[in-house]
Parts: structure tokens; sequence; C-alpha cells
């Protein structure tokens, strides 16, 4: 059974925490299959970790500066340009590739070609594909792949939180946003109106707080990467709060529901006191945003291996679809004409993209389908829609749970064992 992890760019599945976690589970579950654990190309814990020096310093030094979302976005292309063309060409010369034909080694047909390679390698005769998040994208094409190959060792695919092909290009985040306020005003009524006023309030530069945050990274080994500027050795950080950075926390904390009754809290005590020196005691959005600074710049993260991976799947969406996105959802037009400005993904290097498209993939394989209710990263509409268009489909939909429901204790822990042995009743609640 291997276990493809979320991001794309996300690395370190196989660290020791992560390891202790998983032999805790494989102790209680006892699973009648071996689990392979690995980390996906140019993540951390890689055989070659793909890493933009400059791009995590400048994005660390600018959280304590007052910029907008456009000003930062706009300063940060020509530096993630420049380590796209510098590592490229580096590769290029040593593989004998043209720069430009790099990048699709990030895409996600070479990353399930991975998976494919690695269990071929290891020998089994039969097998399981587990994928969470974008990781059920890249178990959906490898499913593909082997199909057309007509291996036969593949007996079913177990995807939570499905992010099919054709899915998460720009043009769609203004109905993730619209979902995310749904779900936010579900949870704490008047929550859109208390956020308005904030966002309008914190525009004003001389209303932003200035927070230092502990650093969760804190570590006095040395340093992982080369960096010039470690973070792991800053005990301390200090944030800027904007308008803009709050609307990234709105959507952060729905990846981990633990997180919201601080989240709410956190932003009333900030619209009581904001301009008054008591902000800095806000110990509910401290705790948010420590978890959402650390989740940022965590070491186990790779952003270009995810702009690479995006830009390449999805390409770059037409300022027609933009256009027809900002009128369907007019609350979200500048926030969408802003990224769409300083999208990465018109770089150089995305120019010949790898897109793939969800509707092409007809399995005839048993599949497992988990989708939150109340998921508004991969909605349940998504998991709805391949579901209908596959042959052999359990699909569990949690009431109440938003992103990744297997980790969120919905099912209790032998979900997994059921479904590979063969037990129509898979899902059972709680533990």
């Amino acid at each position: 059974m291997l276990h493809i992890a979320g991001g794309p760019g996300d690395g370190a599945q196989t660290n020791a925490n992560n390891l202790r976690v998983w032999a805790n589970w494989l102790a209680e579950a006892k699973p009648a299959a071996d689990l392979i654990l690995y980390s996906p190309r140019g993540t951390y814990g890689s055989s070659a970790e793909w890493l933009c020096d400059a791009y995590e310093r400048f994005s660390l030094e600018t959280l304590s500066r007052s910029v907008t979302a456009a000003e930062e976005a706009a300063a940060s292309l020509p530096i993630l340009q420049r380590c796209f063309d510098t590592y490229a060409e580096r590769k290029a010369i040593s593989n004998g590739l043209q720069p430009g034909q790099f990048y699709a080694a990030f895409s996600s047909r070479a990353q399930a070609a991975d998976t494919l390679g690695l269990l071929a390698d290891l020998g089994y005769s039969r097998w399981h594909l587990w994928g969470v998040s974008y990781g059920t994208r890249v178990a959906l094409v490898a499913a593909e792949q082997a199909q057309n190959a007509k291996r036969v060792e593949l007996r079913s695919l177990i995807l939570d939180s499905v992010y099919p092909p054709g899915r998460g290009a720009l043009a769609q985040w203004p109905m993730l946003l619209e979902r995310a306020w749904r779900s936010h005003e579900q949870n704490s009524p008047g929550f859109g109106n208390l956020w308005r006023q904030l966002y309008q309030r914190l525009t004003r530069v001389e209303m932003q707080p200035e927070l230092r945050l502990d650093n969760w990274n804190y570590d006095l080994d040395p340093c992982p990467r080369p960096m010039q500027r470690c973070m792991q050795h800053q005990k301390h950080i200090t944030m800027r709060l904007t308008a803009d950075r709050i609307l990234a926390l709105s959507y952060f904390v729905l990846y981990d529901q633990a997180l919201l009754p601080s989240f709410y809290e956190g932003l009333k005590l900030l619209d009581e006191n904001l301009g008054e020196k008591a902000v800095v005691d806000n110990l509910p959005l401290t705790l948010v945003l420590e978890a959402f600074v650390a989740s940022a710049f965590a070491e186990s993260f790779s952003s270009l291996v995810f702009y690479a991976t995006e830009c390449v799947d999805n390409g770059r969406d037409s300022a027609a679809d933009i256009v027809a996105a900002q009128h369907k959802f007019p609350q979200w037009a500048q926030e969408l004409e802003v990224a769409y400005s300083a999208d990465v993904c018109a770089l150089s290097a995305f120019s010949n993209p790898d897109v793939l498209n969800a509707q092409n993939i007809r399995l005839n394989i048993p599949m497992l389908i988990f989708a939150g209710e109340r998921d508004p990263v991969t909605p349940v509409t998504w998991a709805r829609d391949l579901a209908q268009s596959q042959p052999k489909v359990t699909l569990v939909e949690a009431s109440g749970v938003g992103h990744s429901v297997l980790s969120s204790g919905y099912c209790d822990v032998n979900a997994i064992p059921r479904w590979i042995s063969g037990d129509k009743e898979v899902c059972r609640r709680g533990n």
C-alpha cells in the first residue's frame, strides 16, 4: 500500500516524526499490507531537494513589512524567475535537456511514473495506491498509466479529499474562497461582517499591529539549508498584520479545524483592541499566526516544486476565464485581478505546460473516495463528479468534516484495513 502525500511540494514523508506517527498507526490498524512511504522528487527528504534560498529569504523578511499582496507578488516574480532559470540551466547541462524541458519533470504525470517505478523496483505483485489531497491526483494519473500498460498489480485506489486533474487553476480560486466564507459563516455567524470591517481598518498602515511570534521551527542544530538567514535559528519572528495577511489566514485555518475557535476569538479581540497596545496580547490570534508562519516556512515544503507542478499541470488561465470568474464572483474580483497580474504560471519557465484533464480518466479499478462535506480546499463536488464518472466507486461523504477526512477521525482507524480486505462496510464512525 503506497501512501502518496499532499502538496505538491510537501516533503519529509520519511523523517523521524512522521515515521513514528505511521508506526503507531500500523500497530493499531494492523492492515494486511505493507505500508510504503516516500518523499516525492524535489522535496525535503528526496535525493535532490529543490530550493530557492533567495525566495525563502525574501518571503520571510517581507513578513515584517507593511506591503500589499500585489506589491509582494510583483517583487517576488523576478526572484522566482531567476531561481527557475538558474536551476533549469544547471540541470539542462548535466542531463542534456533544453532548459524549458526540465519542468516537465515535476508534472503529475512524471510523479505518477515515479510511484509505479518504485513499486516495480520493490517487486510487489499486488498493491493499492492511497492518495491524500494533491496525492489523489498523482494516484489517479498513476492508475491510468498502470491500466494503459495492462499492469494487473494495482488492486484499488483510496482517495481522501480529491484534487483531480483539471482542478485548482487560478480562475477557480474565487469559488473556493466563496465556499470558505460560507463555511466560516456556518461556524461563526456574523463572520463576514466582522472580517470586512477588520479588512477595511487594516488597510490603513497606522492600524496594522506588529506582532512578535514564537518560531515553532526553532532549532539550534546546523541550518538544514545553506541560507544566509536561517529561519530555524530565529527564536522569534516579527510580523506586520496587514489586511491581505488576514485574508490568507482566513483560508489557511480551514485546513485545521482545531484552529477555528482560536481564530474566531482572536478576530473579535483584534476588532475590540485594534489601535491599542493591548492587541499584542491577543493570545488566540497569536497562536493561529504562529501555526500559519510555521506551515508557510516549514523546512519540509518546497515552494518551487509547488509552483512547477501546479503550473505545468494546469497552465495559465486565459484572460477570458479570469473575467468570467470575476463576473460570477464580483466580491473577489479585485483579489483575482491582483493574483492574475502576478501569476507565477505566466513566467517563461511554464510556456509549454503538460495540462491534465480529469474527464479523460476512466478507470476499471475499485475506488474508495472520502470527501468532507465542509471541505473548502477540495470541495465535495469534485469527489462527486469523479465518482459519477467511474464505474467502481465507494463514496464516503463525511458530514461536518473539512479537509482530509481520515485524519479527522471521522472513520475509525480500521477503515483502510477493512477496504483492502474486501469488507463492504468501510467507514465506521469514531474510534
